[in-house]
């Protein structure tokens, strides 16, 4: 029975160990979408500089205590041919984050025209 109590400490003490799986998937994102910022391409290039920026803050948000050893772990579990796939699953969420921005500041510009 005793073991069965000290079963949930280890599973939390294990959980502080390792870093929250949002927070590995954005420096996933991170990495992927800053592979763009060597593209040949100079609207390619920004847009990976802008979608780092974005993963970047989402990181520092999640108050991510040691950011360096957050992105070796990500880029230690990603795989080459993942890297397109991911960048495409992080650009769409980047997207729809900048089309919902969009949105709210047409919303707020009708708002303030008078009437």
């Amino acid at each position: 029975m005793r073991s069965l109590m000290l079963l949930p400490l280890a599973m939390l003490l294990g959980a502080a160990a390792t870093p929250d799986e949002a927070a590995l998937d954005d420096a996933r994102c991170l990495i992927a979408i800053g592979q763009l910022t060597a593209a040949e391409d100079k609207t390619v290039q920004q847009a990976g500089q802008l979608g780092a920026q974005y993963y970047f803050g989402r990181l520092d948000g999640r108050g991510v205590s040691d950011l360096e050893a957050l992105l070796t772990q990500a880029a230690e579990t990603m795989k080459p041919e993942e890297l397109d796939s991911t960048i495409q699953r992080c650009g769409a969420v980047l997207q729809e984050r900048g089309l919902a921005l969009q949105a709210i500041g047409e919303r707020m510009t009708a708002k303030a025209k008078p009437e």
